[in-house]
């Protein structure tokens, strides 16, 4: 399903009324992964919550431009990223200065 959050909701609560486990395509980018971490925790309860977290091998072309990734560890699990050094939202700080270094085309709104 796609639509963000809203429609997200509505896919989790069809499928726990169905009695369906969920995973969430969570494939890809730093930010792309921590939103999808959030909403899966946010959403995904109980037993029928998505159980899956997937993950980009190699990870590192898909962290370009961060400072903080998300990432499984030694023990199979993945973390919310909720140090106190970074800020709400995410839990991810993005290297802005990179991303700039990097830059191929910008678009100003």
């Amino acid at each position: 399903a796609c639509g963000g959050y809203t429609a997200a909701r509505k896919f989790f609560a069809a499928a726990e009324a169905y009695g369906l486990q969920t995973e969430v395509q969570s494939w890809g980018h730093t930010l792309t992964a921590a939103a999808n971490l959030h909403m899966m925790l946010g959403l995904g309860t109980g037993r029928l919550g998505s159980t899956c977290f997937e993950q980009a091998a190699p990870a590192e072309p898909y962290e370009v431009g961060m400072v903080d990734v998300v990432r499984v560890d030694a023990e199979g699990m993945v973390r919310v990223p909720n140090s106190p050094e970074k800020p709400g939202g995410l839990g991810v700080r993005v290297d802005w200065e990179k991303l700039d270094e990097i830059a191929t085309h910008r678009t100003v709104i």
